[in-house]
């Protein structure tokens, strides 16, 4: 049930204004019956939450103050607009100008920012509080000068509380509604990136609720978060304990070598799936939750749930988050670097017959194994390529790696095809996929993927790109005839090879 706010109409061009019926006895002082402030809004949510705001700042004077010293202030408030206001404790005052960015910027910088401090040392050493007319006695609760700062503070599109982001955001992804329309939508995700996700967004609520930021509850609203609370939320959750056994349901081969126990017998069960020790959560997995919290504060961005100038919606933001996970997993990663294969590992890696029957007829692990063998480029390079990515440079057959598919700016580059590669139908294979989507505009024949089998809609491809390739060749490598189960040599080890 939706919260309403009482003394709110909407004119008749459709702005909200608030309106506070003026007592029988002080309507002949102040010479009217009503008194009204406009809430410059059309939107409702946005209005509700001045209006509850406003009417908590009135039930508050009317409680502490006596009748005509209250309405005198309430005149004020009223009358001063939405930007004009004062706050004083026993040694500080601070006033606004009267303008929209001198109210905005001073209640963030009393809520959020320095002066908060300045405020909280005031009230610690026992004075009282006094906000837009508001007198607070020493000793309440903090969190009672935030609501009185509500008013003043700037407001988003549609303000959503994060118990109700988490649910609205798990809603559509889950398939119920659509995420941004509200309608009903089918689902497109497995049950696994589900319950991924899911876990995710239990966890931060847990975080939320075992108050691990004092100034948020689940009753808090998105656009009060900052980058800092969903780093923090990194660091809560990497401190989980790690599953120390779990069977790898991805090594399905017969005869895979299996991790040991202490007493020297194999984990690996008679099915094959071998028991795998997990000491320590990985970097993919708090990557993981990196991309579904990403998620998050994109819904509430396109829901208008937060304000444009927020840190969530920086560019820097994505940074932010792997600096803090980079900081976390820093001690986790092997001391070991990754090891070339020699001859006879390649030989037979390369057997034609094992390697098409792994790949079970998934035309990009093939060609990602090969390129990467004779190429030397990553497992995401491999995974992003398209057909524009094939060009011909001053007579010679190449692959371009862009930018945006590259490690890095200096990642980027132009790498000739090596005479194997031909031989084996590289150029055949890419003329055939040009001739399939000659029919498309030049724009979307560019962008084309070169493996059409991948799923590129997927939360797997969407949060690393080349995950399934290396997972391909993981399982590939640890079937009992290669004897490879060194983490040293992995996909990445034939950058180190060719």
């Amino acid at each position: 049930m939706g919260i309403t706010a009482p003394r709110l109409r909407q004119s008749r061009h459709g702005v909200f204004v608030f309106r506070y019926l003026v007592p029988p006895q002080f309507q002949e002082k102040l010479g009217k019956k009503e008194m009204r402030r406009s809430l410059r809004t059309k939107d409702p949510a946005a209005a509700r939450l001045l209006g509850l705001n406003l009417n908590i700042v009135i039930e508050r004077l009317l409680k502490y103050l006596p009748p005509t010293q209250a309405m005198d202030e309430i005149e004020r408030l009223l009358a001063a607009g939405v930007h004009g206001w004062v706050l004083k404790t026993k040694n500080l005052e601070f006033q606004t100008d009267g303008t929209e960015a001198d109210s905005k910027e001073l209640a963030k910088q009393i809520v959020h920012g320095e002066l908060r401090v300045l405020v909280d040392k005031e009230l610690e050493a026992g004075s009282g509080l006094y906000i837009g007319g508001v007198p607070i006695p020493a000793g309440y609760d903090p969190e009672v000068a935030k609501a009185v700062m509500t008013p003043f503070l700037p407001v988003p599109q549609r303000p959503m509380t994060i118990e109700q982001a988490v649910e609205g955001y798990m809603a559509g992804k889950e398939g119920k509604l659509d995420a941004i329309t509200g309608e009903e939508s089918e689902a497109s995700e497995s049950p696994k990136v589900t319950v991924d996700r899911r876990g995710t967004m239990e966890a931060f609520k847990a975080y939320i609720n075992e108050k691990c930021t004092p100034r948020l509850t689940l009753a808090s609203f998105m656009h009060e978060l900052q980058v800092k609370d969903i780093q923090d939320f990194l660091s809560y959750y990497s401190k989980r304990e790690p599953q120390k056994l779990k069977k790898d349901n991805s090594k399905k081969r017969d005869g895979v070598n299996g991790a040991k126990g202490e007493d020297g017998q194999s984990l690996a069960p008679a099915d094959g799936k071998v028991i795998v020790e997990n000491k320590t959560l990985s970097v993919s997995t708090m990557n993981k939750q990196a991309a579904n919290m990403a998620s998050l504060i994109r819904y509430c961005r396109q829901s208008g749930a937060l304000l444009n100038d927020s840190t969530l919606v920086s560019h820097h933001f994505k940074d932010d988050l792997k600096t803090r996970i980079d900081s976390l997993t820093k001690k986790n990663r092997a001391s070991s670097t990754y090891q070339a294969f020699d001859h006879d590992e390649l030989q037979k890696l390369f057997e034609p017959d094992k390697l098409f029957w792994c790949a079970g007829g998934q035309i990009h692990y093939i060609w990602a194994t090969l390129l990467a063998l004779h190429m030397g480029f990553r497992a995401k390079e491999l995974a992003t390529l398209k057909l524009k990515s094939y060009v011909v440079d001053k007579g010679v057959d190449c692959i371009q790696l862009f930018i945006d598919a590259a490690k890095n700016q200096h990642s980027a580059r132009v790498v000739p095809i090596p005479d194997r590669i031909k031989e084996l139908g590289f150029i055949e294979y890419w003329r055939h996929l040009k001739e399939k989507v000659s029919s498309l505009p030049i724009e979307q024949q560019d962008e084309y993927p070169l493996w059409p089998n991948q799923s590129v809609d997927s939360g797997t491809f969407n949060s690393d790109p080349g995950k399934n390739i290396s997972r391909f060749f993981s399982c590939y490598r640890r079937m009992a005839y290669f004897e490879l189960n060194l983490n040293v040599k992995v996909f990445h080890s034939f950058r180190h090879t060719c």
